[in-house]
Parts: structure tokens; C-alpha cells; sequence
């Protein structure tokens, strides 16, 4: 049996999902590769699982600390969730994200952590952003429809002479939009 001890200088604990932050040359592996430390080799030098999604190891090496950020579980289970064409490293860039801290009734609280019970796979972090997402997601729909409907008026009104025309037309056309747009509630 093999007891592992987490030296107090490292920055990683044992089965730690981390990412590689550079090309390794040496190795068949590039920036953006997402393992697990499986073992302490020396003082900022790990033992580093490769895996594919579904688990199957597709190389192991040692990777020194400073190569290596750490990826939250929450990345895990979004990655785990989409094709692996769909996603490139871009859409990890942690310099690019921001703590908000937001106040929220103790009920959405509770009903967040319900409903992230009942999924067994999501966190309330994840789920709360998940939801942001979702409504930012609509809101921009929103918002380019009104911006193309106004842009829409503008070349109408620069090729009609008639403003009562391109009012007509304007009506015309979002009351189609209307009936075919999918009602959001």
C-alpha cells in the first residue's frame, strides 16, 4: 500500500484536474490539454493523467508546476457535456473571467440547490451561471432583432420616399415576426 502526502510547498493535491499552460515539445501534448495529478514525483514536479472523455489514458508524464494551471470541476462537467469540436481553448481563458458576488433571496438559494440535487451533475455555481447565460443569451436575441428592425426602417426610408410606407412596411414586417417567433416566457 502507497500513502501519498501532500508536500506543503506544492500547488496541487493529489487527482487535482489541472491544464497544461504551454506546448510541451518533448511530448505529443499541446497547451490546453486537461489531466490529473496521479502522483508526487519530486518537490513542483507531477505525475500528470492524460485522459480522453471517456477516461481512457492517452499518455501520462511528469509536468513541472509552473506548465500547469488547475481547472475547476465545474470545467469538468462543461467539457463533459459538448463536442469536442465545439469548444477551443479560447473558451477557457481564465484571464478573461471576474468574481461577481450577487445577493439572492435564501428561496432562490434553496430552489437553485434543488434543482442542482436533482441534476446530481450541476453545482449551484454552475447552474446560477447556466441560468445567467440562458437569459443574457435571449436578451442579445432580443436586442439584435430590435437593432435589425431599426437598421431595416433605415434603408427602407432611404429608398421609399414615403414615410407612411415604411411605416406600413415596418408593421407588415413585425407582425410576421410576430407569428413566427418562438414566445419566450
Amino acid at each position: 500500500m502507497t500513502i501519498t502526502i501532500n508536500p506543503p510547498e506544492t500547488q496541487f493535491k493529489l487527482f487535482d484536474n489541472v491544464m497544461l499552460c504551454e506546448d510541451l515539445p518533448e511530448y505529443p501534448l499541446k497547451k490546453g490539454s486537461i489531466g490529473t495529478i496521479v502522483e508526487f514525483l519530486k518537490s513542483g514536479v507531477y505525475e500528470v493523467d492524460f485522459s480522453d472523455n471517456q477516461g481512457q489514458t492517452y499518455a501520462m508524464y511528469s509536468v513541472h508546476e509552473h506548465q500547469l494551471i488547475a481547472v475547476p470541476d465545474s470545467v469538468i462537467e462543461f467539457l463533459e457535456t459538448i463536442e469536442d469540436d465545439e469548444f477551443t481553448l479560447e473558451d477557457l481563458q481564465v484571464s478573461d473571467t471576474l468574481v461577481l458576488q450577487i445577493k439572492v433571496p435564501r428561496k432562490v438559494l434553496k430552489w437553485l440547490e434543488e434543482v442542482a440535487n436533482f441534476r446530481q451533475s450541476s453545482s449551484v455555481e454552475s447552474l446560477a451561471r447556466s441560468y445567467i447565460g440562458e437569459g443574457l443569451r435571449a436578451d442579445l436575441d432580443r436586442l439584435g432583432i430590435d437593432r435589425l428592425l431599426a437598421e431595416t426602417e433605415q434603408v427602407l426610408s432611404e429608398h421609399i420616399d414615403s414615410q407612411e410606407e415604411v411605416k406600413s412596411m415596418m408593421k407588415m414586417i413585425q407582425k410576421r415576426y410576430q407569428q413566427w417567433r418562438i414566445p419566450r416566457s
